[in-house]
């Protein structure tokens, strides 16, 4: 029945939520005694963070830093790419033909545009250009979209009309069910999903030996029959998606059992609830336990892959582009007033926190299924368990604005203590300080260093400022700090707790004026009481990187005090950057189809500040950690205390009892908040 499906969801929710949180309140209730009056902000212009380096952190995926695929990815080193655009859906590979969709629907070579016209007859030159960006850009992942709407353009001869161009779509057949050609016949009237698998598996040899790494079942399906009118669709409903998705699945793993597949990339937290079509998704429901179509889609994908004798879904795929709207009833996402940057910086919590209600469609109709990503990670636990969580596009907005790299920041953040396995930013055009908010975790000094693998627990902070904190193989601790603070300057303090003594070695910030990363005096965040303090500007965002005191009267001791003092004013910037390549010889690598002579391909930059490594025919995808692409079952995360009087600093340690009761209120909280919801649907 219904209310048994909710009571178990809330009930695993609850276990990751409110339960887990409670835990820690009770594990750190010693902390708070030590704090006393420090935790507490003065009109949120001071911060107190505690960096928890003596406790095992969280494993980071190195895949949340994936960026979709864009003509503007120039400084950047994403971890993952994938193909993103609203036209994909409609996509002939084997012509190249597309249908843009509204506003204007039209038949057009909109996805292959920068390709000459004497090359647009290479069939799925789309992939072909994701390819070359991933070599260019030296990424390890790459995922190209498959076509399972049904229909897909014709021709490209321009504007379409609903009633009189029905024969300019030609159907989509997921299963050719015959023998695949390595050039497809453009002229029986058909396209086959499967056999563009194996024609890219041809050209590129399997995801393991350096080929297309997996691929996204479609995209957005929600919103199929509304963005492609002309196209003669009704709306989906939920039964053929499944079998639709769980069907393209098993052709792909047969075809290339070491490919990923990902699905169902819907498009709103809505459309995880109904699929965007409520009528057809109450008539699934009834008599089921099922809450929302995720839990009927996990499930389906989880007997399918029991039937087939492999898994078929290998990450739960949805998109997230906020929603959220200012006062005024203007998107967040699209403005860039002040008060739109204090809501965007606002709205990355509805991924996490169950405090926060934004104002926008999905949070505000579907509150019981917030914070986001703690819903889906308890539908996957009792659906399909062990299945990774993806979201393959996000944004948040603001990516030519500092309020957009301080949300960047903080869902960057927020996909790593959420244990999501990739994610993927769906820019606008421009977006400079995203960009910068992106470099941050992943080459902050322009030397390609990174953030970290392990995510470490921290306290403080409040809705106007955050706190990352993560460990390095080579011992050091980066922090990356922000404030949203719009008119009044910060005073941060950051204490880290552990048996070894830090400092701050080097220190970053992203300039407001111009998105660069610039680094600083590392001797301005050194303090005599805590492990770093500094005033933090408005809009701001900075990363310290700690490094561990040598033993007084050592060599190393001398030499670290000289190596903190030394400054930098920038890291190399693009210019700078494209003049060292020139220096070096740097060039491209293109695939089949490009022109050599066009002007990205001349400049576009290869590594420039480490020796150049040898390079082989194809680049071999990075393996992919056990533990990241299938988490482990056990309840490694949740702490636990061993002390039963006093902590290690001698504080009075909480009742295992009163841990017991807090842990029991907060998961009966969370299940009356959700009841009372639902009831009021």
């Amino acid at each position: 029945m219904k209310i048994k499906r909710t009571m178990l969801l809330i009930s695993a929710a609850a276990l990751l939520m409110p339960c887990t949180a409670a835990v820690d309140a009770a594990q750190g209730a010693a902390d708070e005694s030590a704090e006393g009056s420090k935790a507490v902000f003065d009109e949120n212009t001071r911060a107190q963070y505690v960096i928890y380096a003596d406790r095992e952190g969280i494993s980071i995926s190195p895949y949340i830093f994936g960026i979709c695929d864009n003509d503007s990815m120039y400084g950047l080193y994403p971890s993952a790419i994938k193909q993103a655009d609203v036209a994909l859906s409609a996509y002939n590979w084997e012509s190249n033909y597309t249908d843009t969709g509204i506003p204007e629907p039209a038949n057009d070579y909109s996805l292959v545009s920068n390709y000459a016209p004497s090359q647009r007859n290479t069939p799925g030159l789309c992939t072909h250009s994701l390819m070359t960006h991933a070599d260019r850009y030296d990424v390890g992942l790459r995922f190209a979209t498959l076509q399972m709407m049904g229909r897909v353009a014709a021709d490209a001869n321009g504007k379409t009309d609903m009633e009189y161009d029905r024969h300019r779509w030609l159907d989509v057949h997921l299963i050719k069910n015959d023998i695949y050609t390595t050039r497809p016949d453009t002229t029986d009237g058909s396209v086959y999903s499967d056999e563009y698998v194996a024609y890219l598996v041809n050209y590129y040899g399997e995801a393991a030996d350096g080929g297309v790494t997996g691929y996204f079942l479609d995209r957005a399906p929600d919103e199929w029959s509304t963005v492609f009118p002309n196209a003669g669709l009704n709306r989906l409903a939920p039964e053929k998606l499944a079998r639709d998705s769980s069907r393209l699945a098993s052709a792909i793993k047969t075809i290339d059992s070491t490919a990923m597949v990902l699905g169902p990339s819907l498009s709103t937290l809505s459309a995880c609830v109904d699929l965007g079509n409520k009528e057809a998704w109450e008539r699934t429901a009834e008599g089921s336990d099922y809450t929302w179509f995720i839990d009927f889609y996990l499930e389906h994908m989880k007997k399918s892959s029991e039937k087939y004798g492999a898994r078929l879904l290998d990450a739960l795929d949805v998109h997230y582009y906020t929603e959220a709207l200012d006062p005024m009833g203007n998107m967040v996402r699209f403005s860039t007033d002040d008060t739109a940057n204090a809501y965007r910086m606002q709205a990355v919590r509805t991924l996490w926190d169950s405090d926060y209600t934004e104002n926008g469609y999905s949070a505000l109709h579907y509150k019981q299924f917030t914070p986001f990503l703690p819903m889906l990670k308890a539908a996957v636990m009792m659906n399909y368990p062990g299945t990774p969580i993806s979201v393959s596009e996000y944004d948040f907005g603001g990516g030519m604005n500092m309020s957009g790299a301080i949300a960047e920041i903080d869902a960057l953040g927020t996909f790593a203590k959420e244990e999501i396995y990739l994610a993927c930013l769906a820019p606008a055009e421009d977006y400079e300080f995203q960009k910068a908010a992106l470099r941050m975790f992943t080459d902050y000094d322009g030397e390609r260093s990174q953030f970290g693998d392990e995510l470490l627990k921290t306290k403080g902070g409040d809705e106007y400022g955050s706190l990352w904190c993560a460990a390095r193989d080579d011992g050091r601790l980066t922090a990356i700090v922000t404030s949203q603070n719009l008119e009044k300057l910060k005073d941060i303090s950051i204490d880290i707790r552990s048996p070894k003594q830090y400092y701050v070695e080097s220190a970053y910030c992203i300039d407001p004026d111009n998105a660069q990363i610039r680094r600083q005096d590392a001797e301005l965040f050194n303090d005599e009481t805590h492990s770093a303090a500094f005033t933090a500007d408005t809009l701001s965002a900075y990363m310290l990187v700690f490094a561990e005191k040598p033993a007084e009267g050592s060599a190393d001791a001398t030499e670290s005090e000289v190596s903190a003092g030394e400054t930098e004013t920038t890291v190399p910037d693009e210019t700078t950057a494209r003049e060292t390549a020139a220096e070096t010889g740097a060039q491209t690598k293109l695939q089949p189809g490009e022109e050599s002579g066009t002007e990205e391909a001349v400049t576009a930059v290869t590594e420039v500040t480490q020796e150049p490594a040898e390079t082989t025919a194809q680049t071999t995808v990075p393996a992919v950690e056990a533990s990241l692409l299938y988490p482990r079952e056990t309840a490694e995360t949740d702490e636990t205390v061993t002390k039963t009087d006093t902590d290690d600093e001698g504080f009075p340690q909480v009742p295992a009892f009163i841990k017991v009761i807090t842990t029991m209120l907060a998961a009966c909280a969370s299940f009356l908040t959700v009841w009372v919801g639902i009831r009021r649907m």
